[in-house]
């Protein structure tokens, strides 16, 4: 009876073994047959997020962005988004890019009906025409070249998407993206603030306080968000283009810093540094075709209305019994450094990336 029983167990042991090593096989055969590409990329996605997701996150609530801000579907072969969602904040961004060129035909009205009448009058509205104009074209800019959206690829998405494919070291540029927000917000805050006390103290500041729009209070509090919300046009775009300087700044320093060790141990692989250095050439290509339609709408807008305010600072006009229009100095003033502050900082991050170009060139005769 013993030897009876013996039996079946041994068999009852081999079969759960070999059930165990079917069961082990074919996991084993879907790794190796079908891998993800995109497995290698979940760092450098985290990276690029914690970069240029704060700011997109604040352009979204600003209402001149209305794509993925985590970065997520890119590192996904196939993707679903939610297309209610993303219907939703296309129509926000819609409604607020519709406000500020609603504004925009608001100045042109005024200059129309009371800026050529009433001369004193003529250098306010001017500047609201190329404040509003400005803000209008740049956020209706950004609506087209940086959604990272399902469907197809803009602009933005693609440099993104090669930033993670070439997986450059850049945890170190979120503290960057920190302190540029926390001066952004600093500058929001108080921007917001002068608008509030030119609502009320300082009428001539304000495009509602002129004709025809003068009469209902209404236009006042559209007014007031328009402009509030034509700081963040005024002030993220160009954080953006500053933070993504960095990224390209620090592809430079990697690639060079590539080519001289390479160098020192006298193993150069030319057609190894050629391949990085098309590469290279690619990602500031891309970038390029983000930033060159903001960047020549910001300049192209941005230096007559700086001129224009620098003249109105030093030559302010003068009211109908002959005093100076004192309001219209401190706005012309807060124009100016305002917009001198933006040509700035685009200026000197931009030519940074510029000396990268410069100094590679010389020091690299590929």
């Amino acid at each position: 009876m013993s030897l009876v029983k013996v039996k079946p167990m041994q068999t009852s042991v081999e079969e759960a073994d070999r059930a165990k090593e079917e069961l082990e096989i074919p996991p084993i055969a879907l790794q190796d047959t079908s891998p993800n590409i995109y497995n290698g990329d979940e760092q450098q996605i985290e990276a690029l997020q914690a970069i240029f997701g704060p700011i997109l996150k604040f352009m979204k609530l600003g209402g001149i962005y209305f794509g993925d801000t985590s970065f997520k579907r890119l590192g996904q072969p196939s993707t679903t988004g939610s297309k209610k969602k993303i219907s939703i904040a296309r129509i926000y961004c819609i409604v607020v890019v519709g406000s500020f060129w609603f504004s925009l035909a608001m100045s042109f009205v005024s200059l129309y009906v009371e800026g050529f009448s009433v001369l004193q009058n003529v250098y306010s509205l001017i500047g609201f025409c190329m404040w509003h104009f400005v803000t209008a074209v740049v956020a209706t800019t950004c609506l087209f070249v940086l959604p990272v959206n399902v469907g197809k690829k803009s602009r933005f998405e693609k440099f993104v998407q090669n930033l993670i494919e070439r997986r450059v070291d850049l945890a170190t540029l979120k503290l960057h993206t920190r302190k540029g927000l926390i001066l952004a917000i600093f500058i929001l805050v108080v921007s917001t603030l002068i608008l509030l006390v030119a609502l009320q103290w300082m009428p001539d500041l304000t495009l509602a306080s002129y004709k025809p729009w003068n009469d209902w209070y209404g236009f006042r509090v559209f007014w007031l968000a328009s402009m509030i919300f034509s700081c963040v046009v005024w002030l993220l775009p160009t954080l953006l283009f500053c933070l993504t300087c960095l990224v390209l700044e620090r592809q430079f320093d990697l690639f060079c810093k590539r080519v001289s060790l390479v160098d020192s141990h006298q193993t150069l692989d030319i057609t190894a540094l050629k391949k990085e250095h098309q590469k290279l050439c690619e990602t500031v290509s891309l970038a390029d075709k983000v930033f060159s339609p903001v960047l020549l709408e910001v300049i192209s807008i941005t230096i007559p209305l700086l001129c224009f305010n620098f003249y109105t600072a030093i030559n302010p006009p003068m009211t109908s019994e002959g005093g100076l229009m004192s309001f219209s100095i401190i706005g012309a003033v807060y124009w100016l450094l305002g917009s001198a502050g933006i040509l700035s900082l685009i200026t000197i991050f931009g030519s940074r990336v510029n000396e990268k170009v410069r100094k590679l060139r010389s020091n690299v005769k590929i």
